[in-house]
C-alpha cells in the first residue's frame, strides 16, 4: 500500500517534506501519475459516462484508467522499497548495490512507462467530447508529462552509478524506447489540446 494511502494527504505531504528520504521523488511522481489518471477518470465520467453509462468503449477506457491509477500507487511503494535497498548497500558497494541500483532504475522506467501509457490513452480520445472539461484533461496530461520527466531523470541518475556495461546498456535501450514513444505522442497531444483550449 502506498504511503499516501496510510493516512491523510496532509500526512503524506508532511512525510515528503521530512528528512526521512522516503517517500521521495520517485514515490511522488508515481503518486502524481495516479492523480493524473484519476483526473482523467473524472473527465471521462462527467463528459461521457454520465450520458452513455453503457458505452462499451468508454467503459473499457475507464478500466484502463483505473488500472493505471492503481498500478501507479503500487509503483510509488515499490520505488520507496528500492530506494531503501540502495541506501542499505550504499556503503558496502559490490553486487548487492549494483543489483539495487538496476532495480531502482527499472522501477523509474516502469513509472515513466505508466505515464506514457496514460498519455497514449488520452491521445486516443476524441477530445472535442471533453470540451466542457478540457482543462482537467490538459492537467491530467501535464501531470503525466511531469511524471515521465521525473521517471527518466531518476533512471539516468541510477544508471550512471551502474558498474556493469551490460546493465547500463539494457537500461539505456529501455529508456530510449520510452523516450521515443513519449516524444511522438506528447507533441501530437499538445497540439490537439491547444486547439481546443484556444477556441
Amino acid at each position: 500500500m502506498s504511503d499516501i494511502l496510510d493516512g491523510s494527504l496532509k500526512s503524506y505531504i508532511d512525510k515528503v517534506a521530512s528528512s526521512a528520504g522516503t517517500p521521495g521523488g520517485g514515490n511522488v511522481i508515481a503518486t502524481v501519475n495516479s492523480l493524473a489518471a484519476s483526473l482523467m477518470l473524472m473527465s471521462l465520467r462527467i463528459a461521457i459516462l454520465k450520458k452513455e453509462s453503457d458505452s462499451a468503449e468508454a467503459l473499457k477506457f475507464e478500466q484502463k484508467l483505473l488500472d493505471i491509477k492503481e498500478k501507479s500507487l503500487e509503483l510509488a511503494e515499490e520505488d520507496s522499497r528500492e530506494f531503501k535497498k540502495v541506501m542499505k548497500y550504499w556503503s558496502e558497494g559490490g553486487k548487492y548495490l549494483e543489483k539495487s541500483l538496476k532495480s531502482s532504475a527499472a522501477v523509474s522506467l516502469k513509472i515513466a512507462q505508466k505515464s506514457v501509457l496514460l498519455i497514449e490513452l488520452i491521445n486516443s480520445q476524441d477530445l472535442s467530447l471533453y470540451k466542457n472539461i478540457i482543462t482537467d484533461v490538459a492537467i491530467s496530461f501535464y501531470f503525466a508529462e511531469a511524471t515521465f520527466r521525473g521517471g527518466i531523470a531518476n533512471t539516468i541518475i541510477n544508471a550512471k552509478l551502474l558498474k556493469s556495461k551490460d546493465n547500463k546498456s539494457e537500461i539505456l535501450k529501455m529508456q530510449t524506447d520510452i523516450e521515443k514513444r513519449y516524444t511522438d505522442l506528447a507533441e501530437n497531444l499538445k497540439d490537439k489540446l491547444e486547439i481546443i483550449i484556444k477556441r
